[in-house]
């Protein structure tokens, strides 16, 4: 999910499309860092720290435990921006269920089953008829290609579908009706 276990403000700051300066200031709302900007007891307790290099010789700054970090400020209300930097975040994997959620932008995130944003759409036809077709291919385990199929259950033969793409245009058309 994250290239790095820990980052800094600043990175954590990029994932939410936001400044260092406001990441502190969300970490002093739920208690993990101090009004005089130092990690509290809490950080600490909850291991969301550990020492990383600074610019000085000598020095270190305090760096952030990217999953614990992200978790908390998300369960406290915050959004990760539809497009995180691909040099802080893997890309989201196309597993379901899928879920539509409007954005800040006027137009609809597809969320996957990890509550993580995989497609934005504008349209709410258009986001709706991505959101069945993605659903579809979830139920059916075997309509995305390999590299983000979703993984089926295995078989008595321990053995999953080998089928790396399907047609879509025939095998859901009559089931799903394009968008006006």
């Amino acid at each position: 999910m994250f290239r790095y276990e820990f980052m800094t403000l600043t990175q954590i700051g990029e994932i939410f499309g936001i400044t260092s300066h406001q990441v502190g200031k969300w970490l002093v709302q739920i208690g993990l860092q101090t009004e005089a900007k130092r990690p509290s007891a809490a950080a600490f307790d909850g291991d969301f720290l550990s020492q990383g290099p600074s610019r000085s010789i000598d020095g270190y700054n305090w760096v952030w435990h990217s999953v614990r970090t992200v978790a908390a400020l998300e369960k406290a209300g915050h959004r990760r921006i539809s497009n995180p930097p691909p040099d802080l975040v893997d890309p989201p994997s196309l597993n379901g269920p899928f879920v539509s959620r409007t954005n800040e932008a006027n137009g609809f995130d597809i969320v996957n089953g990890d509550g993580l944003v995989v497609v934005v759409v504008t349209g709410e036809k258009n986001a709706d008829f991505i959101l069945r077709l993605l659903n579809l291919a979830h139920r059916r385990r075997k309509c995305l290609p390999a590299a983000n199929r979703i993984t089926a259950p295995a078989s008595a033969t321990g053995q999953y579908p080998q089928q790396n793409f399907c047609n879509l245009q025939t095998q859901t058309s009559k089931r799903l009706a394009a968008p006006d």
